[in-house]
């Protein structure tokens, strides 16, 4: 018994699943026209071999970087299951160990826990309802903690009470708290061309998927 497949066979595009179109990322087989010269049926050979290979850098670019980001964001949310917080950083008083549009994660600390050089995030005695992420340099005989922001000249006049503390620092997420930041400020033609150029990486991961 002979087998034969159907001819002509179904365009091989139609099978990718997991990767682009072929004719996305590949140059089409010339052919020769009808004064010997070779051209490709959509236009010139190397101009086709040339965007396929922008194509590709561009669409692993935006691949690596929207996954940092989600990876990012699964870590400054997921410990939110286990009691951790996360606090967006709005100032410069730590730098440069933290910097303004970090998100810190800090987790739940007892009083042993508060020791000098501990990083801590505490409500501001001078501001209700503002939290603070600073460094503890004294343990008053009290119990009352002495704080200070690494790039400040001088420590923190108040002192904070054990019980104002929210959690001690675990964890910078470097950066991922800037939109939050721009948008405090005002600084929104930054925050939409960010924006902008999120969209752009989230085209190019749909249009040229890996």
């Amino acid at each position: 018994m002979t087998y034969s497949s159907a001819w002509p066979p179904p365009p091989l595009e139609g099978f990718a699943i997991f990767g682009p179109r072929l004719d996305d990322v590949t140059t089409r087989i010339p052919v020769v026209g009808h004064e010997g010269g070779q051209e490709s049926d959509d236009g010139s050979v190397a101009e086709r071999e040339t965007m396929s290979v922008w194509a590709i850098f561009a669409s692993g670019v935006a691949h690596v970087v929207i996954a940092a980001i989600l990876w990012a964001l699964l870590w400054a949310t997921l410990p939110r299951m286990f009691g951790w917080q996360p606090t967006v950083i709005t100032g410069h008083s730590m730098s440069p160990t933290i910097a303004l549009g970090d998100i810190v994660l800090t987790r739940p600390v007892t009083a042993e826990g508060l020791v000098p050089g501990a990083v801590i995030t505490f409500e501001d005695p001078n501001h209700p309802g503002r939290l603070v992420t600073h460094r503890i340099i004294e343990i008053q005989p009290d119990g009352m903690v002495r704080t200070r922001g690494d790039n400040n000249q001088s420590a923190d006049t108040q002192l904070v009470s054990p019980g104002a503390v929210q959690g001690r620092a675990v964890l910078r997420i470097p950066s991922l708290g800037l939109p939050l930041v721009w948008a405090q400020t005002g600084a929104f033609g930054i925050l939409i061309l960010s924006l902008g150029i999120l969209a752009l990486l989230l085209w190019l991961v749909v249009r040229f998927p890996l």
